[in-house]
């Protein structure tokens, strides 16, 4: 995946809550990378605007867009915004464990999007800032999704 990071902000947050919400972000963006449009390289955009008192981070994707319906609840806690059928839990921890002992790694589609719930509480609870699918404003093409955040700037 192409990445592409601009701009330069300093926020005002702990560096645990800060590294927890980028890797989050960025796991979900990685995992959208496997749903291209045809002749579409997957690319990460993310740039960051600092203001006065917030700094905005967007990130943008080149990704199959999820239909509204889905991106309405993509940061709903038992979100339906899934792609594709999770195991059950029972076959989930099977497949842990044979992994564990073959020393494999295992399924990553588990608890993909409950972690974007827990990122909007830490953006929006914790440190009062915003955390917003803004898909729709990319006009350029049909595809892709954008997620702005804003929080407090030093």
């Amino acid at each position: 995946m192409k990445f592409e990071p601009s701009g330069e902000c300093l926020l005002l947050a702990q560096k645990p809550d800060l590294e927890f919400i980028f890797s989050r972000l960025l796991q979900w963006f990685l995992w959208r990378a496997r749903t291209m449009p045809l002749g579409v390289k997957p690319a990460l955009k993310i740039s960051c605007v600092a203001g006065n008192r917030d700094a905005t981070i967007i990130f943008e994707d080149n990704s199959h867009r999820l239909p509204i319906t889905l991106r309405e609840d993509l940061f709903a806690p038992f979100t339906q915004a899934v792609s594709i059928p999770f195991p059950q839990l029972e076959g989930a921890r099977k497949k842990t464990k044979k992994a564990a002992a073959r020393k494999l790694k295992p399924d990553m589609d588990l608890g993909t999007y409950f972690p974007l719930y827990l990122v909007k509480m830490l953006v929006e609870g914790r440190y009062h800032g915003l955390l917003r699918d803004q898909s729709d404003e990319i006009t350029e093409h049909p595809y892709g999704h954008r997620i702005v955040m804003q929080l407090p700037a030093t």
